[in-house]
């Protein structure tokens, strides 16, 4: 019986064929047996039509034997190796590599979501847990603090991941900043009121329809992070202001605390991946901020000092408005408008913005008949309620191909699912809160 030695020894003799010695060995072998075989049909026919049938051929019998073995060779070889191309995936292999890509992408992108998922509840219960822990001792009550930051930080990232990836199918990138701010501001006011703190935004309006090249959630991302570390670094009765104007072709912001501020030597320790200026802190709220904002070729900067309080400067290019979007309304001649709108207050501001064409109204779509109104003559508007409809808008667009004829009016135009679906439908999308200042061109 052989023991191991022998067995690598034999091994390292190359006394056994690798895998893809077999494969090339075989391969030159059927290429041989292919060739005769085909010079040996060739001959065949070559004789037995000369001595056989005795036709009457304008060729030698050379002559006919080459052109017998090209006849059937040809297609037959061009065959084989259009088959061994397929086969090892020489034609279809970027197609198949993008598949799979597409298929781990998705598959990332569930177990993100279901991580993210299940870890929420577990920081939830540990934050109001650490709110409660007078009977603990103080080291207990640090250690539980840092865990359950470090649980709140793997649960952003792993949102944030999620969005990422959920946004990876094509998802245009824009987003007005204002409106992301102003959802910032309104899910962090419990915060803010839990320790004394008042959020003012100071946001000039001539930025509120200037647009960036990020998706709502990533400016959402940043805002976040930047409030809730001036909320914690902030004394009861003071305030946070966070400002923005335009800077040329760059839109810039501010968010400013009162905070006890920070010293230079400290303000490079925060500035470095993985350190956090809290006690506890992970440390991952402005590496993440850094991130997004350097994908958007933005630029940011902290100044702070001692006693004097904390300034975030956050500056974001400018991006020119999609073609799926627009403020201004242009509703060709001889054309009736249809609106579809849920909304009342919406259906009499379109009905005083309209004085100039036919105007008529349908309370929402489970009453709308598209075939009560000729295409050749029709202009439809109609409003997206993200949250009340059964029935959606984009659907009707594109089941009927309206893209061309229509107009969508939504509060949720920072919703990358729903710029996706406009964008798909070819129909463009005007914000809810721009109808009173758009203008309104009839008969262009």
């Amino acid at each position: 019986m052989w023991g191991d030695a022998d067995v690598r020894t034999l091994f390292a003799r190359k006394t056994f064929c690798s895998p893809s010695d077999m494969l090339r060995f075989y391969t030159k072998a059927t290429f041989i047996g292919v060739s005769l075989c085909l010079l040996v049909v060739a001959f065949i026919i070559t004789t037995f039509s000369f001595d056989v049938l005795g036709l009457s051929i304008p060729y030698s019998r050379f002559g006919l034997f080459v052109r017998t073995y090209l006849t059937i060779s040809i297609p037959l070889w061009t065959f084989i190796f259009v088959w061994k191309a397929i086969a090892e995936g020489h034609v279809f292999r970027p197609y198949l590599a993008r598949l799979v890509d597409l298929e781990r992408g998705r598959a990332i992108h569930k177990l993100t979501s279901r991580l993210a998922h299940d870890i929420t509840p577990l920081s939830e219960t540990l934050r109001s847990i650490s709110k409660d822990s007078e009977s603990l001792e103080e080291s207990d009550r640090f250690r539980l603090n840092v865990v359950s930051r470090h649980l709140e930080a793997i649960e952003q990232d792993l949102k944030s991941t999620y969005k990422k990836l959920d946004e990876l199918d094509g998802t245009p990138k824009f987003c007005f900043p204002i409106e992301a701010i102003k959802n910032v501001s309104d899910q962090l006011s419990s915060l803010a009121r839990e320790h004394a703190v008042e959020i003012k935004l100071s946001i000039s309006k001539s930025s509120h329809i200037l647009g960036v090249a990020v998706p709502s959630t990533e400016i959402e991302r940043i805002f976040s992070n930047l409030l809730r570390n001036s909320i914690y670094a902030s004394p009861p009765g003071s305030r946070v202001t966070v400002s923005g104007q335009q800077r040329g072709r760059s839109l810039q912001y501010r968010v400013e605390d009162n905070g006890p501020g920070m010293a230079s030597e400290i303000l490079d320790t925060v500035r470095h991946e993985g350190v956090s200026s809290k006690k506890g802190g992970a440390g991952l709220g402005l590496r993440i901020v850094r991130e997004i904002i350097s994908e958007a070729q933005g630029r940011f900067a902290i100044r702070s000092r001692p006693g004097r309080g904390t300034t975030v400067v956050v500056t974001l290019p400018t991006a020119k408005i999609p073609d799926w979007m627009t403020f201004d309304i242009s509703i060709p001649e001889n054309r009736q408008v249809v609106v579809v709108e849920e909304s009342e207050t919406t259906r009499d501001l379109w009905n005083s913005r309209m004085k100039k064409a036919s105007v008529q109204f349908v309370g929402d779509l489970l009453h709308f008949d598209l075939g009560q109104y000729p295409r050749e003559s029709t202009f439809f508007i109609f409003g997206h309620n993200k949250y009340g409809s059964a029935i959606n808008v984009f659907d009707v667009i594109n089941e009927n191909t309206l893209g061309a004829i229509s107009l969508v009016t939504t509060a949720h135009f920072n919703d990358p699912s729903i710029q996706k679906r406009a964008a798909d439908a070819g129909a463009k999308i005007i914000p809810q809160h721009l109808i009173a200042q758009s203008e309104i061109v009839v008969g262009s």
